[in-house]
């Protein structure tokens, strides 16, 4: 017999028989880059900077964009009197105007907590008034709504939520950063002695990244949920914004002069592993997101968009009109951290961290990686096939590795989140390594890009051990892994 080694896919609160601000939940989470445009209306783009929805407002806009798990994307309004969220998919909105009653009264930003919960974060009302952190359950009413800070002026700047159900913030006034745990008990956490903290980043290990302005530049800091600071690295006074992508990376985009770059920083080290320099034909730009796909979607501070690529090549431009939506969580990337890593949020039976981990983007059911099959029996002596296909690696050399024992494979980072060659990353070449015979078969695709190899089951008993196959393919250009396959099970007799 043998199976998959996914984990059976746990559904968050919102994926189950519950009703998301009064509609049935569904899945996946839409495609595409969403763009809030104020009183322009919604926007839905594709990672070349092709339009794929438009949903106008009329006279009452939005004012950010987030995706959720449960295959929505969600809008915040505070215009013309009207207060509430509203729900879209790419066949148009459902359902009207949700009112958050009892929450506060400007809310400004907007996370998906990982119970399915939305939390908002802002004024109780005019200046002087409490900044509140709220959260909001499927069916719209307020779960808890906590003051985090009253200064003479109170407003929060940046919100994001962790799988532990956290959610930081930074205040602006006062420039610190609070964390509410799921029971909406506050803490601060940080509090800048210089002028700025801005760029608020959460990384699927439950730490925050933020920089920070100083008099001899800007710091790139990194702290834990007890506030104790993990990294504080220098970067210079060229640093225009900052985020991470869906491996923890920092990627920090700096304008020296005119000359633009992105500068992709280890995570525990901080040490730069990677620059890529911009177009000289690009413009200034002063914000940057990252889409689950690795690409960077910079922008002025009004304008548009333009998209680069994981290595800093030009790819498209989306005109738009609105400034807040970089401030939310357009691409869905930040679900990476908010959402369960064993959970399945496109529905493709592979859960969240094996997505990350295979380089696929675990909200989008059409990117999932390849799996090896198994055909025939598993019996003492037996021949079984092991087979694959993988079109667009035709003719690709593979490599066939094997694990044994309780643990399975330790999978390493996708190949678009790491700067080396793969095979320089250790845990990847221990899994497929040709090196040895008995760990690694080679071989190469067929011009169909399949494969198939038989193999014989031990025939001495060893009592339902547990093996493990997983395949990647070469690609002949850069000679990094191209493709790696999901691991498959197979229990010895």
């Amino acid at each position: 017999m043998h199976a998959l080694n996914l984990r059976a896919p746990i559904l968050s609160t919102a994926l189950i028989s519950v009703l998301l601000l009064g509609c049935p939940a569904q899945g996946p989470v839409p495609p595409g880059f969403w763009i809030d445009e104020s009183l322009g209306g919604l926007t839905a783009w594709n990672g070349a900077g092709g339009q794929i929805a438009s949903f106008p407002y009329g006279l009452t806009g939005g004012r950010m964009v987030i995706k959720h798990m449960a295959g929505f994307v969600i809008t915040n309004r505070a215009y013309a009197g009207i207060t509430g969220l509203d729900v879209f998919t790419l066949t148009g909105q459902v359902g009207g105007t949700q009112s958050m009653a009892g929450a506060s009264a400007n809310s400004d930003w907007m996370a998906v907590h990982p119970s399915g919960h939305i939390i908002t974060a802002g004024r109780a009302g005019g200046f002087g008034t409490p900044l509140l952190v709220n959260r909001i359950n499927t069916g719209g009413q307020v779960v808890w709504s906590v003051p985090v800070v009253t200064p003479t002026s109170s407003s929060s700047y940046r919100l994001r939520t962790d799988a532990a159900g956290n959610t930081w913030v930074i205040e602006l006034y006062s420039q610190s950063v609070y964390l509410v745990d799921p029971n909406g008990a506050v803490s601060m956490l940080y509090t800048s002695s210089n002028s700025w903290l801005e760029d608020l980043q959460v990384d699927a290990a439950g730490t925050a990244w933020f920089t920070e302005s100083t008099s001899g530049g800007k710091l790139l800091v990194r702290i834990d949920t007890a506030g104790n600071v993990l990294m504080s690295l220098g970067l210079g006074s060229v640093v225009e914004a900052m985020a991470l992508d869906a491996c923890g990376q920092p990627h920090v985009l700096l304008n020296n002069g005119g000359l633009q770059r992105i500068d992709v920083h280890h995570p525990a080290s901080g040490a730069v592993v990677a620059s890529y320099p911009l177009s000289s034909s690009l413009p200034n730009l002063k914000q940057m997101v990252m889409d689950t796909e690795g690409n960077h979607w910079l922008r002025q501070n009004g304008g548009g968009f333009y998209i680069v690529d994981g290595a800093g090549s030009y790819v498209g431009f989306v005109l738009t009109t609105n400034q807040l939506h970089t401030l939310g969580d357009p691409t869905g990337l930040h679900l990476v951290a908010a959402v369960d890593p064993t959970g399945d949020g496109d529905l493709d039976g592979v859960s969240n961290e094996d997505e990350i981990r295979l380089g696929t983007d675990p909200l989008n059911a059409a990117s999932t990686p390849p799996a090896l099959t198994l055909t025939g029996a598993v019996s003492l002596g037996a021949i079984v096939n092991v087979s694959c296909s993988i079109p667009s690696d035709a003719g690709f050399n593979y490599v066939l590795g094997l694990s044994g024992g309780t643990a399975g494979i330790p999978l390493a980072p996708p190949p678009r989140c790491l700067t080396a060659p793969l095979t320089q990353d250790a845990l990847l070449t221990w899994w497929l390594s040709p090196m040895n015979p008995v760990l690694g078969t080679t071989g190469s695709l067929d011009s169909m890009g399949a494969m198939s190899i038989a193999l014989q089951v031990p025939s001495v008993p060893l009592g339902g051990f547990p093996i493990y196959f997983a395949l990647g393919t070469q690609d002949p250009a850069t000679l990094e892994f191209s493709s790696v396959t999901t691991p498959l099970q197979v229990i010895l007799p």
